[in-house]
């Protein structure tokens, strides 16, 4: 599973060309942590402040199966419901999980 990560990075390195955008949590405001940061790890895997790769996803989505796969369409707002809670474009719920999906 570690060498699909890495082609992942080398192919959104390539891709993007660019990067996304660095975004702060919540309780990140006060500067005290790095920012998160946006495609780090590939297209839907975000870097936390620690550089842990995660992804988000609706909260109402079980978090087993083949449905876990990261959406790099997704337009993510980070904390639009408050604390830990995302909200994406279409105004759905999100919450972070971490990758690969264990």
């Amino acid at each position: 599973m570690k060498w699909y990560l890495a082609v992942m990075v080398l192919i959104a390195t390539a891709a993007m060309g660019e990067d996304e955008g660095n975004y702060t949590f919540g309780v990140t405001d006060d500067g005290l942590l790095p920012p998160a940061r946006r495609n780090a790890y590939g297209p839907g895997i975000d870097s936390d402040a620690a550089g842990r790769p995660f992804s988000w996803a609706p909260k109402d989505q079980p978090h087993e199966g083949s449905q876990n796969v990261p959406n790099p369409a997704l337009d993510i707002v980070p904390d639009g419901y408050g604390l830990g809670v995302g909200r994406d474009q279409y105004g759905r719920p999100m919450e972070r999980r971490p990758w690969p999906p264990k």
